[in-house]
């Protein structure tokens, strides 16, 4: 899938492809025995009811339907809130964490102009004051006009983004459609034509967040799990637990059930790039960055986009992804530094542990992971960070991927996942409907996101509290270790209540938000 790392091949690694297949085989027929029924109990409905002649009846697709496979629903807020400016600029810190970033004030390049005088009536400040202040932020999705297209349609928006100098609050500036005319959207302009380009522009995070996912998850946990596989001894502790967080991890390129990107596939049916499209992108943003290992360690990659411990502008006034994520990351890390320090009493025997340097160097030589540590492993907190990273991508990565969509990311009517009629040649649309896919199609697209959700993890211990916390794990770790995990198990259910305790303030908001963002909850997540 796309010329992202490279994958199992060869007698060993096609049996080790299939046994992973045939294991995964059972919850993808549950899931999608569930998913196709709730589908067609959704169709009848509609078929008899209703027809689309406004925004608000596509949220009638979600209501009392798809009980079986997303028993939790969409986010409370995110359907009635999702015209919302402050919802679309929101779920960049949320439920789509991954384009958003700052603008440095010296080293980044405004990339389109604004008339001042718009900037100033929106933000207070004009574009180079917004930008000098490091208060101006940019997604960009203009890489989105090199994969070849569906018979659909999609903008490849580039917007700004920025925190207003009196709230702090994080709101969009102006849109910008890259195609066809190249408008600029901004809020001031009439509301259809603001909420077309949001819509426009929430499209293009749809198919980024999509591919994305692929080329900074799964192509990465891959090869630094098959480096492993080929150095590391069946009880090395290091290779036990990169196995907890891999659960089958090989099944989602695998051409068999490759659903996403074969012809005729997912991305072919109902996307604005084609499945040839899809695997080009990931292989682009897999090079541009997204297959970096260290580079993007969790604090890294934060703090790299300017989203947390800025010091060339203002600090974020709420950023519920770093708040819900770094609790995790934190737990996992306090457990994966007991399990280090009891197997490796200092530095000198991680140094003196020829399997894992082996590993090293087969990860950054044959393997070519990219920006993975160098030379000699001499450091315990070194494989902390390594092993840390390798859990994050299944535990929070993985989850945005796959609740996040069915909750907030894609919803419609706000996340089309292709537009269907030409883009406008001038402002003035009086009706959006015709850019919104059929109500049957509106159902298809439901149902993709529906089968990512993986609604029997919970009832089967397959959620993120349950990952260590199994007798066949257990059994393998030092007496130290076992304390260590059973004191995680107690903090993630911890963070799991506080997480479900979340409401709204007296303003209707959620940690800055007029939607509830639940997905990182260790009690649902999967692991």
């Amino acid at each position: 899938m796309g010329n992202l790392s490279f994958f199992p091949s060869g007698l060993l690694g096609d049996r080790l492809v299939l046994n992973n297949l045939i294991a995964s085989g059972e919850d993808n027929a549950a899931a999608t025995d569930a998913v196709d029924a709730d589908m067609r109990e959704a169709l009848r409905g509609i078929n008899r009811t209703m027809e689309m002649r406004s925004l608000e009846d596509y949220f009638y697709l979600y209501e009392g339907h798809w009980n079986s496979s997303a028993p939790l629903g969409t986010a409370m807020g995110a359907l009635s809130n999702g015209s919302l400016d402050l919802q679309f600029s929101m779920e960049r810190l949320s439920s789509s964490p991954y384009s958003l970033h700052r603008l440095h004030p010296v080293n980044d390049q405004l990339p389109f102009p604004l008339d001042p005088a718009l900037a100033v009536s929106i933000a207070g400040l004009d574009l180079e004051e917004l930008h000098s202040e490091g208060r101006l932020f940019l997604s960009d999705h203009s890489p989105q006009l090199l994969f070849p297209k569906t018979e659909r349609y999609s903008a490849a928006c580039s917007a700004y983004f920025f925190i207003h100098p009196d709230s702090g609050e994080l709101l969009p500036l102006a849109i910008k459609t890259n195609t066809d005319h190249d408008l600029v959207y901004t809020p001031l302009d009439a509301p259809r034509d603001w909420l077309l380009a949001k819509i426009m522009m929430n499209s293009n995070e749809v198919v980024f967040n999509q591919v994305h996912y692929v080329a900074a998850a799964h192509a990465v946990q891959e090869i630094v799990y098959l480096a492993a596989l080929r150095t590391l001894h069946d009880r090395h502790p290091a290779l036990g637990l990169m196995e907890r967080f891999f659960y089958n991890g090989y099944t989602t390129r695998a051409r068999p059930t490759n659903v996403l990107t074969n012809e005729g596939g997912i991305f072919d049916r109902y996307f604005s790039i084609t499945g040839e499209g899809a695997e080009q992108a990931m292989s682009f943003y897999y090079a541009s960055g997204a297959g970096a290992f260290q580079a993007n360690y969790f604090i890294n990659n934060l703090e790299s986009r300017g989203l947390i411990n800025c010091t060339y502008g203002p600090a974020l006034k709420s950023n519920p992804f770093f708040q819900d994520a770094s609790q995790i990351v934190l737990g996992l890390r306090r457990f994966v530094t007991s399990l280090v320090y009891s197997y490796y009493k200092s530095d000198d025997i991680v140094t003196f542990d020829y399997e894992l340097q082996d590993w090293v160097h087969e990860a950054t030589a044959s393997a070519q992971v990219i920006d993975f540590p160098q030379g000699r492993l001499t450091k315990r907190e070194t494989l902390i960070d390594m092993l840390c990273h390798f859990a994050f991508l299944t535990v929070v990565h993985n989850t945005l991927n796959g609740a996040s969509p069915f909750s907030v990311s894609s919803t419609l009517p706000y996340h089309p996942v292709a537009l269907h009629a030409p883009l406008p040649a001038t402002k003035g649309v009086e009706n959006i409907l015709p850019w919104l896919p059929s109500k049957t199609a509106a159902v298809n697209e439901i149902a993709v996101f529906a089968k990512m959700n993986k609604p029997f993890a919970s009832l089967e211990n397959k959620t993120f509290i349950h990952t260590l916390h199994e007798d066949a794990f257990l059994g393998r770790l030092n007496e130290e270790s076992r304390a260590a995990e059973q004191a995680l198990w107690e903090e993630m259910e911890a963070i799991s209540q506080r997480i479900r305790g979340k409401g709204f303030d007296k303003n209707g908001l959620s940690e800055g938000m007029p939607f509830l963002w639940t997905i990182l909850d260790p009690a649902t997540m999967h692991g």
